[in-house]
């Protein structure tokens, strides 16, 4: 069992007692474990009443149990009892937490270690979980959480923490409980056999507008020795404007070598206005040369635009510049005006990969 039942039975002189409660702690350390509990009434009119030493910290020793009735009459608390109680060694009461492993997934090197409470085990403060296939333990990792969820841990292994060594890996798990103590188990070995990925080298790029002027080849290929490979720059803006250094930013950063991108600042705040920037954002790409495999980018910043149907525009938008063939569109803006973070954006429509 992991919970007491105690059995009271009322005398009649409090027949108009309307329920039952009772304070419950133990003698140790005062009353820094009360915990309140509703009595359940029988038919023969007796009370029984139902812990959980598990809420008392599975502390042994005397447990001091105050009875309370509610009156019928005046709905206040009325003392009824309090010499009950009730002497208990919990050890009986104690089992280990459910430790198990799933999602095994050998192909993709990942695996789930999952640890879970119940009503008869201490509650869990961190989980510490070593993760090793050498025999050496050079490839040993520990993962550590004390994120506890309804009782539960999950802790996700990956075979990437562990260098991609290939083998059957062993899994240790050690609980530390709130009481301070903790209980250690082996859950035996897994293999784990994914392939580690291709390495790329990571690529940097440079936004360009107006402001930067015009930009030589020769600087261009200064920024390109020290890691830029790309260049994005402001073509247009509404349907009116057009950055007047774009042409020569275009032509220098392509001939250094360098991979271009062009972005529009948007201000549309109806489906027509957003269908009149992308045509207008087109014609002037392709006036420079660009072609519809070109990252375009929808440089969303005007606050005005949440006036309207923001993802709606957006929407009409991006149709619109698929319709002209250029299908390769992503999306600047403030992390305040993602759904994620309470804002309007749709970011599950538009793909967070495209943000």
């Amino acid at each position: 069992m992991g919970a007491t039942g105690i059995e009271i039975t009322m005398p009649q002189d409090i027949a108009k007692v309307a329920n039952v409660s009772h304070a419950v702690w133990t003698s140790l350390n005062g009353q820094d474990d009360i915990k309140w509990y509703q009595a359940t009434k029988q038919f023969d009119g007796t009370y029984i009443l139902t812990f959980s030493p598990k809420e008392h910290n599975f502390e042994s020793g005397h447990y001091n149990i105050h009875i309370y009735g509610q009156s019928q009459v005046s709905y206040s608390l009325e003392a009824l009892s309090s010499t009950s109680g009730v002497d208990l060694s919990t050890d009986k009461y104690v089992v280990d937490p459910a430790v198990s492993v799933q999602n095994h997934d050998a192909n993709n090197g990942t695996l789930k270690v999952r640890i879970a409470e119940s009503a008869y085990t201490k509650k869990i403060k961190s989980v510490s979980v070593a993760v090793w296939s050498e025999s050496d333990q050079s490839n040993l990792h520990w993962y550590t959480t004390s994120d506890v969820y309804d009782g539960v841990v999950t802790v996700m292994v990956n075979e990437k923490n562990h260098g991609y060594i290939k083998g059957n890996y062993t899994v240790h798990v050690y609980v530390d409980f709130t009481d301070n103590t903790t209980s250690g188990f082996n859950l035996g070995q897994y293999a784990l056999n994914a392939d580690e990925p291709a390495q790329h080298a990571p690529s940097y790029f440079i936004d360009i507008s107006s402001h930067n002027g015009v930009i030589s080849v020769s600087d261009y290929q200064r920024l390109k020795s020290q890691g830029i490979t790309g260049v994005v720059v402001k073509l247009t803006e509404g349907t009116s404007y057009t950055n007047p250094y774009a042409r020569a930013q275009i032509a220098n950063a392509q001939a250094a070598g360098l991979r271009v991108s062009a972005y529009h600042y948007s201000h549309y705040e109806t489906a027509a206005e957003a269908r009149a920037e992308a045509q207008y954002f087109v014609r002037v790409a392709q006036s420079m040369g660009l072609s519809g495999s070109t990252t375009m980018v929808n440089d969303m910043e005007e606050r005005s635009m949440l006036n309207g149907g923001l993802n709606a525009n957006t929407q009409v938008w991006k149709d619109e510049m698929n319709h002209l063939g250029y299908s390769n569109n992503v999306y600047y803006t403030m992390a305040s005006w993602l759904d994620t973070k309470g804002g309007k954006l749709n970011t599950a429509k538009f793909s967070l990969s495209n943000l």
